[in-house]
């Protein structure tokens, strides 16, 4: 497994820049200082293709406090919306159940002047800024969870590790690559590391491609 700072001196090797370094990725300057940049900003680039990736799904599992109905989501990018469950803390575990999602515009236009006595959960819905609400506003403690896409992992210390299978790691060095032999314009660089990048990133795409449908997704802004 590579780490940044291992990824960082194999980009450095394959790019023929001259030296044994970097030493560190922290404060880098004139051409480490743009590898370490290239390297970074590339495993940022791969994150935000517009797939879900298997390594960025996980499970959330929400605290909901008596009386309370809105709360705001830590590390959410995208929201699976058909997965969310409930069930209340006395119960525990084995009383879960289904909670229906519903977007912000449905939700304005079914429950404007609705009432909301608390109650057991009906619906959850995202508001514009983010943060979800619960109706009925809760009458008790309840756990909800459900299933989401992680925001895009930022590497910053040497021993920060690409959240990717190691093996597919190769794919942010080809892709580093092409911004190198751009900025240097060195055509053939830039050929031979846009065939490699597209070569990675078929067999990324066939294996690592979490298959879902985009209206069964809600993105967090």
């Amino acid at each position: 497994m590579s780490d940044f700072l291992t990824l960082c001196q194999e980009f450095r090797s394959k790019a023929g820049i001259a030296g044994t370094g970097p030493a560190s990725v922290v404060s880098q300057t004139g051409e480490y200082g743009r590898l370490v940049t290239w390297v970074r900003d590339t495993w940022l680039k791969i994150q935000n293709e517009p797939y879900d990736w298997k390594w960025m799904w996980d499970e959330y599992s929400l605290d909901v406090t008596t009386g309370i109905n809105i709360y705001v989501l830590t590390n959410v990018e995208k929201i699976h919306k058909k997965t969310f469950t409930y069930y209340s803390v006395a119960d525990g575990v084995t009383a879960r159940v289904k909670l229906k999602y519903i977007d912000w515009e449905t939700y304005q236009k079914t429950y404007p002047l609705t009432t909301d006595t608390p109650s057991n959960p009906e619906i959850i819905t995202q508001k514009p800024n983010g943060q979800v609400k619960i109706f009925p506003t809760p009458d008790a403690d309840y756990t909800v969870e459900f299933e989401y896409q992680s925001e895009p992992q930022t590497l910053s210390a040497n021993a920060d590790e690409p959240d990717m299978p190691p093996k597919f790691h190769e794919i942010i060095l080809y892709l580093a690559l092409i911004d190198h032999g751009g900025f240097e314009e060195a055509s053939e660089v830039y050929i031979f590391a846009t065939n490699q990048y597209n070569s990675y990133f078929k067999s990324l795409l066939w294996k690592q491609e979490l298959k879902t449908d985009e209206a069964e997704t809600v993105r967090v802004e």
